[in-house]
């Protein structure tokens, strides 16, 4: 069975047509990231640009926000406990819009637009990253769905309660003067892998796989510097490529399963309520590019086929509440976002 096969065989739970899956198959070929630090930070340093209120019936009847920094405030139907959700998203630039009772909106801020390198070859490049989130009380899971397009997922929560309970690692050793030589700190990781591989090699490392066993050395994604609360090097860390696939799930694997990509299921593991559940949302844009020769075809980008993306949020009575969205494209490039249910 070939990895086309494979994709088709292991969706489930949104219906994905043939066509759908060959294009995600394009879309996710990139090669694995190699510093998952690089992922973290590129969610960390995005920019609340407008925000979505889906209360599903239990309250959320205004969101109020100051800034990127300070937390929103929920005036909901002045009952206590109620459950309920709001799904943010953020982009380059822009004040928070509240569009829980607007049926179509759109988002200029963010947008697609034609490019051409310096040798003539064209390209698509978005004007920024659409990061979708999700806000609330009483959550105990959030899934997202879609079927023509796929999230690129970064798992923040399970990442975080793997290192609550000192699981993300396979081994944590200390930030010595051979490590700080390195200047890793400035984004050159390569030489304290070296160090690292190094030591493990030597036997120098042993006492420190207390809890997993040595892997073959192709079984490690990255070597990472390790941060405390206060952004204070602690350590330097071994990470698998087992638990980053874990926390990055969109990530294409050696056996051709994107489903997870399409369809993944965020848990509240740490019980926030503040923008948990993060994934980018990457629109399919391959109809843009001619078949045959790669360059523009021709279709503009009020033609690209859309997308529908389901958020379903289960709380921790076992209720459950569910909001659809169609995204498109205008004509100028700037995302559609229109209210599928009520």
């Amino acid at each position: 069975m070939n990895n086309r096969e494979i994709y088709k065989t292991a969706m489930s739970g949104v219906r994905h047509s043939d066509e759908a899956i060959e294009r995600i198959f394009d879309m996710t070929t990139d090669k694995r990231k190699t510093n998952l630090k690089l992922t973290c930070r590129r969610i960390a340093a995005a920019v609340l640009a407008f925000v979505l209120i889906i209360g599903g019936g239990f309250g959320a009847e205004l969101l109020t926000k100051n800034d990127s920094n300070k937390s929103e405030t929920l005036i909901t139907n002045g009952k206590k406990n109620d459950n309920y959700f709001v799904m943010s998203v953020y982009a380059a630039e822009g004040e928070p819009q509240v569009i829980n009772n607007i049926d179509e909106l759109e988002i200029p801020s963010i947008k697609l637009k034609k490019s051409y390198d310096e040798e003539g070859n064209f390209g698509v490049e978005a004007s920024c990253e659409s990061l979708f989130s999700v806000s609330g009380k009483n959550i105990a899971a959030v899934r997202y769905q879609c079927k023509n397009s796929v999230f690129q997922i970064f798992d923040y929560s399970l990442y975080k309660y793997l290192m609550q309970k000192g699981e993300y690692y396979d081994i944590i050793v200390p930030y010595t003067d051979e490590y700080k030589s390195e200047n890793a700190a400035y984004g050159d990781y390569s030489k304290i892998e070296q160090i690292m591989f190094d030591h493990i090699k030597n036997g120098d490392y042993d006492k420190y796989f207390t809890k997993v066993k040595k892997r073959d050395f192709s079984e490690y994604n990255s070597v990472d510097l390790v941060y405390n609360d206060k952004h204070e090097i602690t350590g330097v860390g071994l990470l698998s490529n087992e638990k980053y696939d874990l926390v990055t799930p969109s990530i294409i694997s050696e056996t051709g399963d994107i489903r997870r990509g399409m369809d993944y299921t965020f848990k509240n593991y740490l019980n926030e309520t503040e923008h948990f559940a993060e994934c980018y949302w990457k629109p399919t844009t391959a109809a843009l590019f001619d078949k045959k020769t790669g360059g523009y075809s021709g279709v503009s980008f009020d033609e690209l086929e859309g997308d529908t993306i389901t958020v379903t949020v289960t709380f921790n009575d076992n209720s459950v509440q569910s909001e659809s969205y169609g995204l498109s494209f205008n004509k100028e490039g700037e995302l559609v976002i229109k209210k599928l249910n009520s």
